[in-house]
């Protein structure tokens, strides 16, 4: 599985990376058009705490995940 994770998601995109997920990781600049573009034509899933990427992410038929917490432990459930 590809993963996406938007520059809210450091701690938990080190932790996908460390457990063998093939995980990007936007930086600061990295616009959320551009990040729609990566998770398309890369086939990754996005996973963020953005609500508008997330709603733009499945109006563009994306896999998305809405994470709600800070905590990471609960993140990586």
């Amino acid at each position: 599985m590809k993963l996406l994770c938007d520059q809210m998601l450091g701690t938990l995109a080190k932790w996908l990376r460390v457990l063998g997920f093939d995980t990007f990781y936007a930086n600061n600049t990295t616009t959320d058009d551009e990040l729609l573009y990566t998770a398309k034509n890369e086939k990754r899933t996005i996973i963020s705490r953005d609500k508008e990427l997330i709603t733009r992410g499945k109006k563009k038929n994306l896999t998305t995940i809405e994470i709600t917490s800070t905590d990471l432990d609960e993140q990586l459930n």
